[in-house]
């Protein structure tokens, strides 16, 4: 009895993350953890379009994933303009025939506190980090709907959007507004088979060295906060997203997953 009720039956073998005859559009892409993904999504063996303002930047990305002999398509855009994000979509599916994947990674920030944040800046951030999750993440569901199997959308948050700090509170914001917009968005989805995900990152550094944005002092504060004592890199961003997106994470929706080595379990004691 014991024995039957403890079963366990292997269904296939695990070969690894496989995101074949997938198509995949990372927002941000030109650069940062962005590129990161964009690249590991084609060696995953995705067709993937680069959607950036910085268009010199994605069609830069686009050649070194083309070098791979992978399918991949650079096309400039402002994620919080519907109309070129419509047209961005447009351009993807008469290329690569359908769309698969939704990495929501464009984002903008800065350290400005709520006295030295202006209106104008408020609404920048808010436009891009927000407002243009909302605006891709409509169109690829309308898209995904209409094709009739599924997709799955990641949104890349932030430690920042749990962990408040003085300085930034535009950034923080707009990424605690995206976990919830995560979650809303699962729950609206599930039941037809759109699986709608997000990966929390701390400070991450690239593959070419540290993040430019992060001072000495902040980087040192932050890495005494987390408790495998360096800084995030982005490529395990990358294979985050890479799991969420295949069929590895099939049950997984409404989630939002820290890569964060243990920043946001909680805080260290004050030592003496």
């Amino acid at each position: 009895m014991f024995g039957t009720m403890c079963e366990v039956r292997l269904t296939k073998v695990h070969e690894g993350l496989n995101l074949k005859d997938k198509a995949g559009l990372v927002t941000g892409g030109a650069s940062g953890i962005g590129r990161e993904i964009a690249i590991l999504m084609a060696h995953k063996g995705a067709s993937v379009a680069i959607l950036d303002v910085d268009f010199a930047r994605a069609a830069a990305v686009e050649k070194e994933i083309g070098n791979q002999t992978k399918q991949s398509l650079a096309i400039p855009g402002d994620v919080s303009i519907a109309g070129q994000v419509e047209m961005a979509y447009k351009t993807m599916l008469s290329e690569f025939g359908r769309l698969d994947i939704l990495v929501n990674c464009a984002a903008i920030g800065t350290n400005e506190t709520t006295l030295t944040t202006t209106e104008y800046l408020w609404e920048t951030i808010m436009s891009t980090n927000l407002k243009g999750v909302f605006i891709c993440s409509k169109l690829a569901v309308e898209i995904m709907l209409n094709q009739g199997h599924g997709g799955s959308i990641i949104n890349i948050c932030s430690t920042a959007a749990n962990n408040a700090r003085v300085g930034g509170i535009a950034y923080s914001t707009s990424k605690a507004g995206v976990v919830q917009f995560t979650k809303s968005l699962a729950l609206e989805m599930g039941p037809y088979g759109i699986r709608v995900n997000a990966v929390s990152p701390s400070l991450t550094d690239f593959d070419h060295g540290q993040n430019p944005k992060s001072t000495s002092s902040y980087r040192k504060a932050f890495i005494e906060q987390t408790p495998l004592g360096r800084t995030a890199q982005a490529v395990e961003i990358a294979n985050t997203v890479i799991f969420l997106a295949s069929e590895d994470a099939k049950f997984i929706t409404g989630e939002v997953i820290h890569v964060d080595g243990g920043y946001s379990a909680g805080k260290f004691t004050v030592k003496d």
